[in-house]
């Protein structure tokens, strides 16, 4: 069989709309043409302006064509995945074409899967989806092109849809080589943000999509907000709950098709459609193919055409419940969200700064000239909604209260005294704070330049006094994933709120370490974030399908001897919640000759440890200690998961610190070279630090003190300036510079020795080893979860990491952590 690369990115089909009655060939435009260079040395711009017939125009040779190895030229993409949706455009188009309500609803999805697709098959999209990668070859991008497909159905279903007409009109609309495009009021076509292959994104509130249907048809999605309120004051924000994926309830019936339009405003779509073209633009007639030669209005007066009628979107918004036979009910507001929001995680306006002293309007502890003023508008976290520390806050706040600590501030207390009534008001509080529709990428800290770094590794309050706790006095604010996990997204088994029984050895677990970790956060030291995969299911599915194809051939991992420690700690605890006459039990079964005498002094002591383990459970009840459904549950989080961790560092421009060799070998195994480069950057820093011995603070009020010193300071500017360097786009050696970096981490390594002994506080020395891989540390897979994700601005690669271990693995025994638990 012949291969097809002859690749049509605007389809035949879909271009004879456009044809004007009794007519074969368009009038075609050539924006660009190409210079040809005459016998005097001059150049000539080639044929600008042409009638051609559908199936000389807007193709071009292997656009969709892969090959292996550059043989065996394959052409599936064009016959398979755009042959299967160009079978489905004609229908679907025609459906929204005519006035038939039950075609339109039959093929509702069909029309977004061909228009996202249109959006991506064109040169302009393929090389917008490029930008958004490090590299890509030929088969990369087209296996990236599949895996981003209906990224923007969700948000365009969610839009007041409008189909206008140019029947009455005596112009007609025209087609580009970019058929779906869009226009923002605020964003001109010489702006910097349209430079190409670039648009205004979809996802800002006054951002419309504009999708020519034919010659006489235009289709044009408005965002809800920027349609009830067209001149909103933030044009270039992203709308309320935009994401690429997710469910939402819709009135597929909900159209307006009442407008006929003048000549004056087609001429006006036509502009726009002419402005976001690549390099071609075709129409029935020649003289429809200037359409800037005849607009009446400037860019920001187009809006007036393009936005809907105000008294016809009663169709569009309000909240939707739906109620099931077994008693539940589905609910969905205006913007898609499907949890209710508490009223206190919305800023008012009178706590913005109102000048440069006052407190940060993203919720930080510092001041606006220190925190947010230098940072473009774009790159600061959300002033709209209570930030991730403040919810943190009130989060601990509320668990005082919920436990007595606030009263009494005695722990052994509140451990006797926590019912399971008081552990589901405590998770059910993080679920109040933590809607499931939170943007959470709005609130975490962007790619701003400033040194940060995120910990991926065993979250546990056992082991985060460790390393974790002490890594900012050298790598910066570090992000530290919280391990409470949220009532909604879990089996009723699995649910706090619904078996909090359940959860009485767990819990302990959760409400120590964000306590122990809370001087740390309220100084803005450490950012504890939720999962991000509780607010993004299809975020969720897609790194549980990565990671199971990453591991899917390679062995089991062996469990370092931290990670076997902490279950076996585990049981123990709930050994030591049973009631004394299973323990009695469980001793004769395994030790049949132990005298009673013998058992009952064994039963003494474990009562006794009970006490005296900070992390075991004290209440009882009339149930006793017995849970019926299912027993104790015991997490062991080693969080985030490696691409988890990938995505979080890109966007937010963090490097990674962790502190298990299981992470570490799969970061190492992320490490991509390039070529004619050597394999590792910064070869004399990356030595000195694994050469030199650290120490790491374990107490929350010492790190906090050293943080603010001169030594701690020095060690994170000498990190900084190593990043900026790897970061850099523009990145030319610079003589001597290797060796004054080692200098100043030996300066450096020193000022925080010393600085460190100052503290009467426990410290755990460290080796610490990097890597700083030339290619940066990242995967497609990765960068393609941040496409989708609505990701506007993050790094395309993570420039460094950080393993840091004790040097001798045998201190972990029982006894190291009961002397923690002492200090």
């Amino acid at each position: 069989m012949s291969k097809s690369r002859d690749n049509h990115y605007v389809p035949q089909w879909y271009q004879r709309g456009f044809l004007e009655p009794g007519r074969e060939k368009l009038a075609y435009l050539h924006l660009n043409p190409e210079m040809h260079r005459q016998s005097d040395g001059s150049l000539k711009p080639g044929r600008t302006r042409f009638d051609s017939y559908t199936s000389q125009c807007f193709h071009k040779d292997d656009l969709y064509t892969t090959s292996y190895f550059g043989f065996d030229i394959n052409d599936e993409i064009e016959r398979k995945l755009f042959g299967g949706i160009d079978g489905k455009g004609p229908k679907a188009l025609e459906a929204f074409r005519a006035d038939d309500l039950e075609a339109r609803i039959e093929e509702f999805e069909n029309f977004f899967e061909v228009m996202d697709a249109q959006k991506l098959r064109t040169p302009k999209g393929l090389e917008w989806l490029r930008r958004h990668y490090p590299s890509l070859d030929q088969n990369e991008l087209m296996m990236e092109m599949q895996g981003v497909r209906m990224m923007h159905c969700t948000l365009w279903s969610e839009c007041v849809r409008e189909i206008v007409s140019a029947e009455d009109a005596g112009v007609k609309f025209i087609i580009s080589d970019h058929p779906v495009t869009v226009y923002n009021r605020a964003v001109q076509p010489s702006d910097p943000r349209c430079a190409f292959p670039e648009d205004p994104q979809i996802s800002w509130k006054a951002t419309q999509t504009i999708f020519p249907l034919d010659r006489d048809s235009c289709f044009i999605l408005t965002n809800l907000e920027y349609a009830q309120d067209p001149q909103l004051n933030d044009p270039c924000r992203k709308r309320t709950n935009a994401r690429s994926f997710g469910n939402s309830l819709i009135n597929a019936e909900a159209f307006i098709r009442s407008r006929k339009l003048s000549d004056a405003e087609v001429i006006r779509i036509n502009h726009v459609i002419k402005s976001r073209a690549n390099e071609h633009v075709a129409a029935g007639r020649r003289e429809w193919l200037y359409p800037e030669t005849e607009v009446d209005t400037d860019w920001k007066g187009i809006q007036e055409t393009l936005l809907p009628p105000s008294d016809q979107l009663f169709s569009f918004g309000g909240e939707i419940y739906i109620g099931y036979e077994g008693g539940g009910v589905d609910y969905q507001d205006q913007f898609g969200r499907s949890d209710p929001r508490p009223p206190i995680l919305d800023r008012p306006a009178a706590e913005l700064p109102q000048s440069k002293k006052d407190f940060c309007g993203c919720g930080s502890p510092h001041s606006y000239r220190d925190c947010c003023l230098s940072r473009p508008v774009d790159l600061r976290p959300s002033w709209s909604e209570r930030g991730i520390r403040e919810r943190n806050i009130l989060h601990a706040r509320a668990i005082l209260n919920i436990t007595g600590l606030a009263e009494h501030g005695d722990w052994r207390r509140a451990r006797e005294e926590l019912t399971d009534e008081k552990i589901a008001k405590i998770y059910q509080t993080f679920v109040w704070l933590w809607p499931r529709d939170t943007d959470l990428i709005s609130l975490l800290p962007k790619p701003d330049g400033r040194l940060r770094s995120l910990f991926t590794g065993l979250i546990d309050p056992r082991m985060i006094t460790e390393f974790a706790i002490g890594a900012p006095n050298y790598f910066g604010e570090i992000l530290i994933q919280n391990p409470f996990v949220h009532a909604r997204c879990v089996p009723p088994k699995s649910n706090p709120t619904k078996n909090p029984a359940a959860f009485r050895q767990q819990v302990l677990k959760d409400v120590a370490l964000l306590l122990d970790m809370m001087p740390l956060i309220d100084a803005g030291i450490v950012t504890l974030f939720p999962d991000p995969c509780i607010f993004d299911p299809h975020l969720r599915s897609e790194i549980w399908q990565m990671a199971k194809e990453r591991t899917e051939f390679q062995p089991k991992p062996v469990a370092d001897i931290r990670s076997r420690w902490l279950p076996e700690d585990d049981f123990h605890h709930s050994f030591l919640s049973a009631s004394e006459d299973m323990q009695r039990c469980m001793l004769r079964r395994s030790k049949p000759d132990m005298p009673p005498e013998d058992i009952d002094r064994m039963v003494e002591a474990f009562r006794l440890d009970r006490i005296l383990d900070p992390l075991a459970p004290l209440h009882s009840d009339d149930a006793g200690s017995v849970i019926s459904d299912g027993g104790l549950l015991m997490l062991q989080h080693m969080a985030p998961n490696l691409e988890l961790s990938l995505y979080l560092a890109q966007a937010t421009g963090a490097i990674i610190v962790t502190d298990s060799p299981h992470r570490w070998k799969e970061l190492r195994g992320m490490s991509r070279l390039l070529p004619g480069k050597p394999p590792q950057l910064v070869p004399e820093f990356r030595t000195a630090v694994r050469e030199a011995e650290h120490n790491f603070l374990g107490s929350q009020e010492a790190v906090e003190r050293a943080h603010a010193t001169g030594a701690s300071q020095a060690y994170r500017s000498l990190v900084h300036d190593a990043v900026r360097y790897l970061t850099a786009k523009d990145r030319k050696p610079k003589p001597n510079w290797a060796s004054q970096l080692k200098g100043r981490f030996a300066r450096a390594h020193a000022g925080m020795g010393a600085e460190i002994r100052k503290h009467d506080a426990p410290s755990l020395p460290a080796r610490i080893e990097c890597i700083a891989p030339s290619g940066g540390i990242r995967d497609n897979t990765v960068n393609r979860l941040l496409l989708m994700s609505n990701v506007d601005h993050h790094a395309d690669h993570v420039p460094m990491a950080f393993f840091i271990q004790r040097p001798d693995p045998t201190f972990y025994r029982r006894s190291h952590f009961e002397s923690l638990r002492r200090n």
